[in-house]
């Protein structure tokens, strides 16, 4: 499953700016070369792609903590994994 964004939660404020950027003015993707994708990130910058592979058929997995995630993206998304309670012991 290709990754579209991975770590973009643990950067620094202007890392972060500078990944929103990237993301904003990366191409489309296209639909017709994957049928999921995941998103790990909260960010709302996501949404719009994320309702826009999803309306094409794509399952878009986000993988976010459940104080970061945005409503948009929750919206957008075909399933949500939250992090809050990874890696704690059993």
């Amino acid at each position: 499953m290709p990754v579209i964004a991975s770590g973009f939660a643990r950067m620094k404020p202007p890392a972060r700016r500078f990944a929103a950027a990237d993301a904003r003015n990366a191409p489309p993707t296209s639909s017709a070369n994957f049928t999921q994708v995941a998103i790990g990130s909260g960010d709302h910058l996501f949404a719009e792609e994320a309702a826009r592979l999803a309306a094409q058929g794509v399952w878009v997995t986000v993988l976010s903590r459940r104080r970061g995630l945005s409503p948009w993206l929750e919206r957008a998304a075909s399933e949500v994994i939250f992090l809050d309670n990874v890696g704690e012991a059993a």
